[in-house]
């Protein structure tokens, strides 16, 4: 919960990501459009249910970045395994390069020794 007071952790659907509160996040959705930092905050910190519901909302945002790492990168940088599927469900891209041509989800899973996020990617 300290993390909701850094400059990352500002918004209301970050404090609702953070508080697993669904009912927050629905009611939230129906007003305010969420952007990638919000999405990201879902993969490292979130339910399965906050993701679901914020690409339902935001489909676009699912190959988006943020400080060039997509919502997969985060996924698969924090072992979030029920999030990477979720993630390639609704078309994250597994080839997608981080803009210095460094990484992809594969490098990040190799790179954070993340071996069952490593087997869940190589087996889609």
């Amino acid at each position: 919960v300290l993390f909701i007071f850094s400059s990352f952790f500002r918004s209301l659907y970050q404090v609702a990501i953070l508080r697993h509160d669904a009912e927050m996040l629905r009611l939230l959705l129906d007003r305010i459009s969420p952007d990638i930092a919000d999405l990201i905050a879902s993969c490292m910190y979130g339910a399965p249910h906050s993701l679901k519901l914020i690409l339902a909302k935001r489909p676009l945002l699912v190959n988006s970045t943020f400080h060039g790492e997509t919502p997969l990168d985060w996924a698969v940088r924090y072992g979030r395994l029920d999030f990477i599927d979720i993630l390639v469900d609704h078309g994250a891209d597994l080839e997608k390069f981080h803009p210095k041509g460094e990484r992809r989800a594969l490098h990040m899973a190799v790179s954070y020794g993340r071996e069952y996020s490593l087997r869940k990617l190589l087996a889609r």
